[in-house]
């Protein structure tokens, strides 16, 4: 039973209900499988300076495409794990974080005058449609409104 004891010191230890409930499941987990090794306790172990690695990471690279599996291959982690601990850390999942990253990104380029396909392109969307898409259920209005008004 010793790896259910790490995990009741990280549950001890952590920081927010969702953390704790990880914990419980990784308990919850173990006892279905009958195995004596800890997975899910160790979102505790991620220190804040893994997440703001992640963070600068990710404003480096938001131009690009980048998938969860990229993203957690680099950090060393599971797409799972790295979904939960990014989520845990922070409160938001990594694809919403990215893509307001993006659209902060896109805002200023059109606020200086930028054209919307060009931004699109150079914040990391593959298609315009889905960039204006987002854009507007973000922001509140179309990618070209937006900048007509902030020019």
């Amino acid at each position: 039973f010793h790896p259910f004891f790490a995990c009741a010191e990280a549950l001890a230890k952590a920081s927010s209900t969702t953390e704790a409930l990880l914990c419980v499941l990784s308990v919850l987990r173990l006892l279905e499988q009958n195995t004596p090794t800890p997975t899910v306790c160790r979102v505790s172990a991620v220190s804040d300076t893994v997440i703001k690695q992640v963070i600068a990471w990710t404003e480096q690279n938001f131009g690009r495409k980048i998938s969860l599996d990229e993203v957690a291959n680099i950090f060393g982690y599971t797409k799972s794990y790295f979904c939960d601990v990014f989520k845990t850390r922070t409160g938001t999942t990594y694809l919403k974080y990215l893509n307001n990253v993006r659209i902060t990104n896109a805002c200023a380029m059109l606020r200086r005058g930028t054209p919307v396909g060009q931004t699109a392109q150079l914040c990391g969307f593959e298609t315009d449609s889905y960039f204006i898409q987002l854009f507007k259920k973000t922001v509140g209005v179309t990618p070209k409104v937006y900048q007509s008004h902030k020019a």
